[in-house]
């Protein structure tokens, strides 16, 4: 986040006084994809969402947190951004300004046998062989990428994908240049 140029204390008030959250619980995506009351630890993912005003420009900070239940809570990803680029965010649900930035910024990725730039929910079973097919894909070469995957993996039987998505950062960069964000 320092390279987007979000520093702790926007982070801290983000995450402290979010304009909005989406909290997503692990353990209920798995009894929603499977039925069944899930045991051991739960995660949750919290998507936090919050308007700053910074050197007389609007900007939205989105900040995602990995809490494991009983732990201290993790910062994972935080990524600027206007409301030019994702259209009613001050509208929007913080998943899905996640889902449209993902949608700008992602890099196509094959789930099960489909591409995709972002996936909230999905079950996944293993191959002939054993193998969880999780995610494959044809990355830009000299591109700097990262891995937003929040998923629970039971081996040999399925994974539940709570969240995932594949940033190409270098083209969020050249746009926050470009946008003259930092």
């Amino acid at each position: 986040m320092r390279d987007f140029k979000i520093n702790e204390d926007q982070i801290q008030q983000t995450i402290e006084s979010p304009d909005r959250t989406t909290r997503i619980d692990l353990n209920q995506d798995e009894r929603d994809l499977r039925g069944i009351y899930p045991t051991g630890k739960n995660v949750f993912i919290n998507i936090h969402l919050k308007k700053f005003k910074i050197d007389e420009k609007e900007i939205f900070l989105l900040i995602v947190t990995r809490e494991p239940e009983g732990e201290q809570v993790h910062v994972t990803h935080g990524y600027k951004l206007t409301s030019k680029l994702i259209p009613n965010t001050e509208k929007l649900a913080p998943v899905d300004v996640l889902k449209g930035f993902s949608e700008k910024f992602g890099i196509d990725f094959i789930v099960d046998g489909d591409p995709r730039k972002f996936v909230r929910k999905a079950m996944l079973f293993p191959d002939e062989k054993g193998e969880l097919p999780i995610s494959e894909g044809r990355f830009p070469k000299d591109h700097d990428i990262s891995f937003i995957q929040v998923m629970k993996q039971i081996p040999k039987k399925y994974a539940i994908i709570a969240l995932q998505s594949v940033i190409d950062r270098t083209r969020y960069l050249e746009w926050l240049y470009t946008s003259k964000l930092i």
